[in-house]
């Protein structure tokens, strides 16, 4: 035998179906606004805190940069590479085309259309350059 179709179970158990999920979609909705309440007080505190101490730095910082301009001071050369200061009687000048590149050397290289060693570290080309001088 079938069995009748009850429309008012059917439209109890959608009902409660909807209230389930509507409760589980809006419940983590309230949870965040409770949390949001909750820790309110702490998020408020801490960008109050933020905000002092980035006010502290700035007065501080113009506290300090004109005594330090005041002050005789070595002159610092900040190196790129490693983004500390060097201290100018640390920096080395080297001539690349120096004492060792004498009249003949200059030639031979003009000859195999190559620039002088400072000219090839300029343009960065020095292990092109190497390979033409092996190859040559």
């Amino acid at each position: 035998m079938k069995k009748a179709f009850n429309t008012n179970e059917y439209a109890r158990i959608r009902d409660e179906a909807k209230k389930h999920f509507l409760a589980k979609k809006t419940g983590e909705q309230d949870l965040f606004t409770d949390q949001s309440k909750l820790y309110k007080p702490i998020i408020q505190s801490t960008k109050e805190l933020e905000k002092s101490l980035v006010s502290g730095q700035h007065e501080l910082i113009e506290q300090i940069v004109p005594a330090l301009r005041t002050r005789n001071l070595p002159q610092l050369e900040f190196d790129r590479a490693q983004s500390s200061p060097i201290p100018m009687h640390a920096v080395k000048t080297i001539n690349l085309d120096g004492e060792l590149l004498n009249e003949t050397h200059r030639e031979n290289l003009q000859d195999m259309s190559l620039e002088l060693p400072s000219e090839a570290y300029a343009m960065n080309i020095i292990e092109h350059a190497l390979k033409k001088i092996n190859n040559e």
